[in-house]
């Protein structure tokens, strides 16, 4: 009940529904952050393994966190390689990629997943977290088979 109740608030929250305040990371109305909450709500609804979503929680923080730090305080070490993303902020998402991970898979297939994530988030706009959600979900499946 804790995960939907977050789920609810968090998207009544993002489309000015509560008296709480929007998220600061967050724009009035944002589909790509309601569409994440209801993925995480789904998947803990059929109760599937919530380690597999692991990067998903860790990843695009991290990126967000390494890559606004470093603009901030070395600009020069981080430029930015696409759009707004940075050179840091990415790799950081690469390496919580492939350090969250938590299903059995090769250096190589971990390596390419880490990589393909990284480009989902930066390519992602609005649906980063759904496009980072596919790789690893789609890693996922795919390891299963």
């Amino acid at each position: 009940m804790f995960v939907y109740l977050v789920a609810v608030s968090s998207i009544a929250m993002t489309w000015d529904l509560s008296p709480l305040p929007p998220f600061r990371f967050s724009r009035p109305r944002d589909v790509g952050v309601t569409l994440y909450l209801l993925l995480v709500a789904s998947w803990f609804a059929m109760q599937l393994p919530i380690q597999v979503l692991a990067p998903v929680f860790f990843a695009d923080p991290a990126g967000a966190v390494v890559g606004k730090y470093f603009s901030r305080n070395h600009p020069k070490l981080n430029p930015a390689w696409y759009q707004k993303k940075s050179v840091l902020g990415s790799l950081a998402v690469f390496l919580f990629t492939f350090a969250t991970i938590s299903y059995p898979v090769t250096l190589g297939a971990r390596l390419c997943l880490a990589g393909l994530a990284l480009l989902a988030e930066a390519l992602g706009g609005d649906y980063d977290n759904l496009a980072l959600a596919a790789v690893v979900l789609g890693g996922w499946v795919l390891a299963a088979q």
